[in-house]
């Protein structure tokens, strides 16, 4: 049993109570009580404490949209569009792809949100069982799918594509195996991948197997205006009508990545089935996707969570570095309102909201009594939270999401056990990681043929590119 004890706790509890000197009790795998740290010393006097003055308590952040292993492209695919990011680099790169490189850049990227202070993910990539297993190594919590595809609207040279029997079976191979591994930390969801690469029968059987098994789905839509022209021409109907129409959505938990450009019926849709959407403001944006109209999805009582796509393009996989520039973001969009999407909804949407879109509101995204011990402690006491003020409001919220990155964070549980202290992963070698995770993609880079599409540095180039 430990008391982990701080300046602050921020519960995100349905108060959004922020107690002050206070602590939070884990037993186990659960949070047993929430209070201030004098109360639960004394009534828990043999506890070990983590923590302290010099602390902001927090849940655990969750990421609704990530994929892990494609940190094997991370730093040389940068200041591209995605479908030229994609035909050059992506998609001859997946052909190289193997289980060896897969687990190695799925590690890697689970280490790095753990110690950014994330302790659940959901991923979506190819060879799954290979993230599947490093996820389970890692400690983390998440949910994983493969990348089912059985089509390609999008002109040639296309991503690796299967039938739509061999990406049932995929998912369904991948359930069997890994469903509740890691001691029930892994959950397996379908993922008919995005509106340009599954058919509408696979669509459909993934919809049905969701159902079936009462998993979520993920999938991409409406991520870039030519997609969604794409889908139009293809199948007669917008995005969200054409998946609609397959029944994917009906009666499941579905968590849509980016939807960039969305209309009204779109949103209809989305409000009639509940869907979630996972804004991924780092890539939408250095990609120039476009964004989601976020405040208008909040408006309408849409579930809008911040997360981190892949660190090919976010370049990082830290929460808070995507809550401070999703909250920026959407105030520089139309209509321009500063107060649009402030600091406190921000931190829900890498919190409560998350949670609540994967299904998992009354296990993680707050400190409630009974939920799981996924606890991550921050370190308050740097320049960047000065001045830290108690009245006439607490500062703490406004100073996490605009000043702090996960750098600051401390120490990381995820049910009850520390997998991030100071700063440092507990039960991974991190400088061996680093190296062999190095020496894995440079072969992996050697071996796909794409190291010669790598451009040459772009010093003093000023010229505007027509699309």
């Amino acid at each position: 049993m430990k008391i982990i004890a701080g300046r602050y706790v921020v519960t995100m509890d349905a108060e959004r109570r922020i107690l002050e000197d206070a602590a939070v009790a884990i037993d186990k795998d659960r949070i047993v009580a929430v209070d201030t740290v004098e109360t639960l010393r004394q009534r828990y006097p043999q506890c070990e404490e983590v923590g302290g003055g010099d602390f902001a308590i927090l849940p655990g952040f969750v990421n609704s949209h990530m994929h892990l292993s494609c940190g094997l492209f991370r730093g040389y695919i940068d200041d591209m569009p995605l479908l030229e990011h994609d035909v050059r680099f992506l998609f001859p790169g997946q052909r190289a792809m193997n289980d060896r490189n897969v687990y190695q850049a799925s590690l890697l990227s689970s280490v790095e949100l753990l110690k950014s202070g994330c302790t659940t993910t959901a991923d979506a990539y190819l060879r799954p069982q290979a993230t599947a297993r490093a996820m389970v190594d890692s400690g983390i919590r998440g949910i994983v799918s493969p990348a089912m595809m059985d089509t390609w609207l999008g002109g040639e040279n296309g991503p690796l594509v299967s039938t739509t029997d061999g990406a049932l079976r995929e998912v369904r191979e991948l359930r069997e195996k890994y469903h509740g591994a890691g001691d029930g930390r892994i959950s397996v969801w379908v993922n008919p991948f995005t509106d340009l690469s599954a058919s509408p029968e696979l669509m459909k059987a993934s919809g049905d197997l969701a159902r079936q098994w009462g998993c979520g789905v993920q999938i991409h839509l409406c991520e870039t205006l030519e997609g969604v022209n794409i889908v139009k021409r293809r199948h007669g109907m917008r995005v969200f009508e054409y998946a609609e129409s397959t029944g994917l959505f009906h009666d499941n938990l579905v968590v849509a990545a980016h939807c960039c450009w969305v209309s009204e019926p779109d949103i209809a849709i989305m409000k009639k089935h509940k869907i979630a959407v996972a804004y991924c403001p780092s890539s939408e944006s250095k990609m120039a996707d476009g964004l989601p109209p976020v405040p208008r999805l909040l408006s309408d009582g849409v579930n809008v969570s911040i997360a981190i796509d892949a660190t090919c393009v976010s370049n990082s996989a830290d929460p808070l570095r995507e809550a401070k520039l999703g909250a920026v973001l959407q105030k520089v969009t139309y209509p321009y309102d500063s107060e649009i999407l402030p600091a406190e909804e921000a931190l829900e949407m890498i919190t409560t909201q998350p949670a609540r879109a994967l299904g998992l509101e009354d296990e993680v995204g707050s400190l409630d009594v009974g939920k799981k011990a996924d606890v991550i402690a921050i370190r308050i006491d740097g320049p960047h939270f000065v001045p830290l003020l108690r009245t006439p409001r607490q500062t703490v919220i406004n100073h996490l999401i605009y000043s702090a990155s996960g750098r600051d964070v401390a120490h990381v549980f995820v049910d009850g056990k520390q997998l991030v202290r100071d700063g440092k992963p507990v039960h991974v070698d991190e400088r061996q990681l680093v190296s062999d995770a190095q020496q894995e993609m440079m072969d992996f880079i050697q071996a796909s043929g794409i190291g010669a599409e790598i451009t040459q540095m772009k010093w003093g180039r000023h010229e505007v590119r027509r699309r």
